[in-house]
């Protein structure tokens, strides 16, 4: 690196240089859009709007998705979103960055999601291909609804009734959007979830962050999940090894259980095909 021709230089280069270690991947205009990489827990993600900064304009792929992609929550929807954004495991204050405030293409929501928690881009695609084919919803109630149940044991927790008979009759669906966050347990983030692709996006996330951050420690500690290698993997620091297990744990709430396994495998065959880019422009 060439020396510095004065020291009122300093502070500038040096705040340049803390954004690109920040970033985990290089910002030059002249070599085209960032490409978001996995940051390990001691990296700090860049700021919401860091993120939208650095996100160009894409077309949209998933024309359904269009009003979803519109709608952002409301300051009172988000406030008493924050009341209890998750039913157990990581701590509140993990979930105090969602905001779902961003509108743009299918794509580009998700690459800001990725580029505000630390989450490799591609990885984010394919969990997003695997869960929904990047689909948040539809023209009918149901659209965007997975899990289907059919007892109100199965669709009713505590005061939160709102699933039941939503979509279908007699019946109920617990997850829901782009990324199928089972909404029986996070009820918290009703409706938005639905109605929101941002949202969806960003709730998602933030609790990838929050399992990779170690803060889902005293839920596998629990005998109900034990055996399990969670504890010794954060420790060892392996970054894609606790990625994916993160990954893994959406779907089956175990830590590389067979189902874990499973959905690990069918969303890393997805990060290598991409089958996201036939979709037409």
């Amino acid at each position: 690196m060439p020396q510095l021709a004065s020291s009122k230089r300093l502070p500038v280069a040096f705040a340049f240089v803390s954004i690109l270690r920040l970033l985990y991947v290089p910002l030059s205009l002249a070599s085209g859009p960032v490409h978001f990489s996995t940051l390990p827990s001691q990296d700090p993600p860049p700021s919401d709007r860091q993120c939208v900064a650095m996100i160009p304009q894409t077309p949209e792929v998933r024309p359904d998705n269009a009003p979803f992609n519109q709608t952002v929550p409301s300051s009172s929807e988000l406030l008493e979103f924050y009341h209890h954004p998750v039913w157990s495991g990581p701590p509140a204050r993990d979930f105090f960055g969602v905001t779902g405030k961003y509108r743009g293409s299918t794509d580009m929501i998700l690459r800001w999601a990725a580029c505000k928690w630390g989450i490799d881009e591609d990885v984010v695609r394919a969990q997003a291909w695997t869960e929904s084919k990047w689909r948040q919803g539809g023209p009918n109630p149901g659209d965007g609804g997975g899990d289907k149940r059919l007892t109100q044991q199965e669709c009713i927790q505590g005061n939160f009734r709102a699933l039941w008979n939503f979509g279908c009759e007699n019946c109920c669906y617990q997850s829901w959007g782009i990324l199928q966050t089972k909404v029986y347990y996070a009820w918290g983030t009703w409706p938005m979830i639905k109605d929101s692709t941002a949202f969806n996006a960003d709730y998602r996330y933030a609790d990838q962050r929050a399992c990779m951050n170690g803060d889902y420690s005293g839920y596998f500690a629990s005998a109900a999940q034990q055996p399990n290698t969670y504890a010794a993997d954060l420790a060892s620091g392996d970054l894609n090894r606790i990625l994916w297990g993160c990954i893994g744990m959406h779907y089956s709430g175990g830590w590389y259980n067979p189902p874990a396994r499973s959905y690990i495998s069918e969303t890393q065959g997805y990060l290598t095909t991409q089958p996201w880019r036939q979709l037409a422009h």
